[in-house]
């Protein structure tokens, strides 16, 4: 053997752990390099859900616009019914129309029509358009369980209950009942999805910030 194949062994014999520290360091640096990797990605997805949402945000403001006016509307869906995102939140709390299913139908559609033009005007409460909002950023921003909690309270309400009162308490700003005012459902569990929404959105523009200073 020659003296240079007996120096390496001696040296891997002086030093048997020299090898496996450098294999899991390299280990360390991809991973390392996958985890900033997969997390730029989801920070895009979370991002572009964001986006998706602001279609709803839409349907909000001119809720809102009428709301403020005072003026009265048959149909309190304000396009939530003609963008997908409306669509699933809707859809995810179980608020759309039950005629909403049955399209195909001629007859039935007549009935829906019917009834749509027998419906009272009324001044919008714009709840359907706040709550869809929020759990639609909830879902962006990985608030699945305090979402998924607000669901089941909100079920334990009767829809038009709930959609009745346009108060809400994402903010926390509502914690307290006003007496003069009809009660908030599931006012503590709206409280908690605000703030894993708020809590999220501030933690994805640091990371964000964080991207944008490296470059």
């Amino acid at each position: 053997m020659s003296s240079s194949s007996e120096n390496n062994n001696n040296a891997q014999q002086q030093h048997p752990s020299s090898s496996n520290d450098q294999a899991r360091q390299g280990q360390g640096l991809v991973g390392g390099f996958m985890d900033r990797m997969f997390g730029s990605f989801m920070d895009r997805q979370r991002l572009d859900r964001l986006e998706q949402c602001r279609d709803i945000e839409y349907c909000l403001q001119d809720c809102l616009q009428a709301k403020s006016s005072g003026t009265k509307v048959q149909d309190d869906n304000f396009g939530m019914e003609d963008i997908s995102s409306g669509i699933r939140m809707l859809r995810y709390y179980q608020w759309r129309d039950n005629t909403d299913k049955v399209k195909n139908d001629s007859d039935k559609m007549d009935t829906q029509q019917e009834e749509k033009s027998e419906k009272p005007a009324v001044i919008p409460s714009c709840a359907k358009q706040q709550h869809s909002l929020w759990g639609c950023r909830s879902v962006a921003l990985a608030c699945g369980v305090d979402l998924v909690n607000l669901r089941t309270c909100f079920l334990q309400y009767d829809k038009d209950q709930v959609l009745a009162v346009g108060d809400t308490n994402y903010d926390g700003s509502n914690n307290v009942p006003d007496m003069g005012k009809p009660p908030i459902p599931c006012r503590e569990q709206q409280r908690l999805l605000g703030e894993c929404i708020t809590r999220n959105a501030a933690e994805l523009e640091q990371r964000l910030q964080k991207r944008r200073q490296k470059k």
